[in-house]
């Protein structure tokens, strides 16, 4: 016969599924981020969410709302994502390092 959880088991069994999803995203992430690919696919979600763009859209009239209340839904979403990367995955999306090319008329 089954007997009913108890409520601390309950709560258990949840605190654990949600420390094994933390894992899998974070693990997940970090395997995307390694790619070129995966790294043009964080990079889009990030430049879509505007997370690097002021959240204000200032018009003649003033703070257009609509935009605003838009933008910082999209910039949360990024946000719970971005919480689950680890601090080189955030460098390889957000502080991309420029290819290092000798310039035009230089002689390197």
């Amino acid at each position: 016969m089954d007997e009913a959880l108890t409520r601390r088991e309950k709560r258990e069994q949840g605190d654990q599924k949600l420390e094994s999803f933390n894992k899998n995203m974070k693990k997940a992430l970090s395997i995307l981020s390694k790619s070129n690919e995966g790294v043009l696919v964080l990079r889009f979600l990030m430049y879509e969410s505007s997370f690097l763009a002021p959240l204000t859209y200032e018009t003649p009239e003033g703070i257009n709302k609509d935009v605003l209340i838009g933008k910082e839904a999209k910039r949360r979403m990024y946000l719970s994502l971005r919480g689950y990367m680890d601090r080189e995955t955030i460098t390889r999306i957000e502080l991309p390092v420029e290819e290092t090319k000798p310039k035009e008329g230089t002689n390197g």
